[in-house]
């Protein structure tokens, strides 16, 4: 068993959640470089699978992979809170419950709490005689953390209809929740039946500049080389919060195809579309990092069925602009999500040799394959990083830190270590910030920027945004107050603060 190799001259300063720390050993052929995480400065939190083949939840810093205490039996495909506080996680109630469908619970890292927000039921109509069950999966948080989007996934079984029996229909939906209670605010759309061929609400964001949610979403199109229509799936915004028309559809993103093509010598027909999916904004909300893949059906005389997928990542300004491919992955690799650093300077993906079933090649990796590994946002080299088994990585805006003061709990200051927003990068400021935090409903706390020692007589200025995009001076701090903590009176209790060396 070893730890992972240390990088840099400190360890990253994050608030430690574990009671019993794990040290995992390195599996992966390809060396854990980890210079990108130290300039990162922040945590990626993500799933790998223990040896009873439970999903657990993981965390790895710059010198550390440890997993992540949660007291659920199961922790799967986490979002983190733009303050990155809270984690929130898709896990079933317990084997003894007898539900099948599977919730959502909140990790509080500062208070070590974890707390049901959506509690799903088995749902039974006595008039068909269907079971239908919901399974939360890909979530995130809105800019303000006031709202979680979630792809839910709805499965029925059997039912009777017209004197005909059912089998298993499966179909995503998009909804809407307050976090403070867990209360339905919108159900934005309802998709097709998945068939394993299209990637509908695989993956979800928010755009903040525009309080838009992203989500790939079935398109129709004509097919090239035949004009019969065809499906695919595209980036599509949607009102957040209440429906805007009748399937909730603002506008399309990315522009997707379909084609055919034959091959007379051999009399082989390929039929191709593409697939859009899981869509992620960078901090400042410029620019949305996807997967496109490439997805066929092959009829001939020697084989008739799906070939694997070919997977490239790629960028696209929100306006659906300037789309940019980053990397082109080996044929029958598939993702499982992507996340941008705090800077926007690099992001990490999850990776997986793709499964088969029945013939048909599902979005889905083998969990034992799964793997991390960076890019920067603007293009380069791909690094490998952590351990393999690894999946649906979440690169944490922030790294908690600090201590409350007066009554309230779990106030804490965080650092995210941005350098200066140059070329291809993708930060909000042209400054540099040393501490960062969001407290919502906090009167008062202590903003810390954590290792940053700074000279008594180095200058900092607190900002304050409420909606990190546009900031304003508060005051002027010296370095001696800056290693002591700086008072947050938080008058305005919903603001973004953070601290920016002059």
């Amino acid at each position: 068993m070893i730890s992972l190799p240390s990088v840099g001259d400190a360890p990253f300063p994050i608030l430690d959640v574990m009671k019993t720390p794990h040290i995992v050993q390195i599996c992966l052929v390809t060396s854990v470089l980890l210079a990108s995480l130290a300039a990162a400065q922040t945590p990626i939190v993500y799933n790998r699978a223990l040896n009873d083949g439970r999903s657990a939840l993981f965390r790895l810093t710059q010198d550390t992979d440890t997993q992540i205490t949660t007291g659920l039996n199961e922790a799967d495909q986490p979002t983190v809170s733009h303050d990155g506080r809270f984690i929130a996680v898709t896990a079933a109630d317990g084997p003894n419950t007898g539900q099948l469908s599977q919730d959502v619970w909140v990790l509080d890292t500062v208070q070590g709490t974890t707390t049901k927000l959506i509690n799903n039921s088995d749902q039974f109509d006595p008039r068909t005689q269907a079971s239908t069950t919901t399974r939360p999966v890909y979530k995130a948080f809105s800019p303000d953390d006031r709202v979680l989007a979630v792809s839910n996934v709805l499965q029925s079984t059997g039912g009777v209809v017209q004197g005909q029996t059912n089998g298993v229909s499966t179909v995503p939906q998009l909804v809407t929740y307050q976090t403070s209670n867990g209360a339905i605010l919108a159900s934005i759309h309802l998709g097709m039946i998945r068939d394993g061929s299209l990637t509908e609400f695989m993956g979800v964001d928010w755009l903040p500049q525009t309080g838009e949610v992203i989500s790939p979403v079935a398109i129709g199109v004509a097919r090239e080389g035949t004009g019969i229509p065809a499906n695919t799936t595209a980036i599509v915004a949607f009102a957040p919060i209440t429906d805007a028309g009748a399937n909730g559809r603002v506008r399309q993103i990315t522009r997707t195809r379909a084609w055919a093509q034959s091959d007379f010598a051999s009399g082989a027909i390929e039929y191709g579309h593409h697939n859009d999916f899981f869509p992620a904004s960078s901090p400042s909300g410029r620019k949305i990092a996807f997967f496109r893949s490439v997805d066929r059906l092959l009829a001939s005389p020697q084989f008739n069925g799906n070939l694997p997928s070919q997977v490239s990542l790629r960028t696209i300004n929100a306006d659906g602009t300037d789309e940019q491919v980053l990397w082109n992955f080996p044929e029958g690799q598939v993702p499982t999500g992507v996340s941008w650093s705090a800077d926007g300077n690099r992001l990490i993906v999850g990776m997986g040799a793709q499964v088969f079933s029945n013939g048909v090649a599902l979005k889905l990796i083998d969990p034992s394959t799964g793997y991390l590994a960076m890019i920067p946002s603007g293009g380069g080299d791909l690094t490998v990083v952590g351990v393999q088994g690894s999946a649906n990585p979440m690169w944490s805006a922030a790294t908690l830190g600090g201590s409350n003061t007066g009554t309230n709990n779990g106030s804490n200051g965080s650092n995210n270590g941005n350098n200066n927003s140059n070329g291809n990068n993708d930060a909000s400021s042209p400054s540099f910030p040393v501490g960062f935090v969001k407290q919502p409903g906090e009167d008062a706390f202590i903003l810390r920027a954590i290792n940053a020692q700074a000279n008594a007589d180095s200058i900092f200025l607190l900002q304050t945004s409420s909606n990190l995009q546009n900031w304003t001076v508060s005051r002027t701090v010296n370095g001696e107050t800056i290693n002591n903590g700086v008072t947050i009176a938080n008058s305005e209790r919903q603001a973004y603060y953070r601290l920016v060396k002059q």
